[in-house]
């Protein structure tokens, strides 16, 4: 009679593909936990106002978090006075104010939006953007500023070190670092 090992080398070969599967499995569950972990928390955006005057000063965009009342002073001269004068009267102590102005566009009709904000590892992401006017739509030939003020509560920031404002394609238009007023 002759001694045959009781493994051969398709059992072999079935125990580690069993192996292989159930690590799969388990790497798969872990990566699960670890995305859900880096998730996106959703902060809830309150728009203030949303505005687009006449005029043609300041001319460049602008995006900012405004954290105090002294921030105001900083931004002066570089968004519209609509702007400045509605960001003054908002609650500094429960809120955060989000700050998006275009800059100059050529004629009526441009709207600019906070869309939404969301808690990213450290990072708090806020999305904004910008439509301009249909071809179809009758729109006025003269500068405007359009510009947007909305405001998150200020507790959403607790575990942010850093914020970006981006646009609908995901570019980044300002990324800094959150400073304690």
């Amino acid at each position: 009679m002759s001694y045959r090992p009781l493994r051969s080398a398709r059992h072999v070969t079935t125990a580690l593909a069993t192996l292989l599967a159930v690590s799969g499995l388990v790497a798969c569950a872990a990566r699960t936990t670890t995305d859900k972990a880096l998730a996106a928390m959703p902060v809830p955006v309150t728009l203030l106002t949303q505005a687009a005057p006449l005029g043609d000063a300041p001319a460049q965009p602008v995006y900012a978090l405004v954290l105090s009342d002294s921030d105001w002073e900083q931004l002066d001269g570089q968004i519209p006075e609509a702007a400045l004068q509605g960001g003054r009267q908002a609650d500094h102590a429960a809120q955060v104010i989000i700050v998006a102005f275009a800059g100059v566009k050529g004629s009526s009709g441009y709207q600019v939006s906070v869309r939404e904000a969301a808690l990213q590892a450290s990072e708090l992401i806020i999305t904004v953007a910008i439509t301009a006017p249909g071809a179809d739509d009758i729109v006025e030939p003269a500068s405007t500023l359009p510009f947007a003020l909305a405001a998150i509560p200020r507790d959403a920031l607790a575990a942010a070190r850093s914020y970006a404002i981006v646009d609908e394609g995901g570019h980044t238009l300002i990324r800094n670092q959150i400073t304690a007023p």
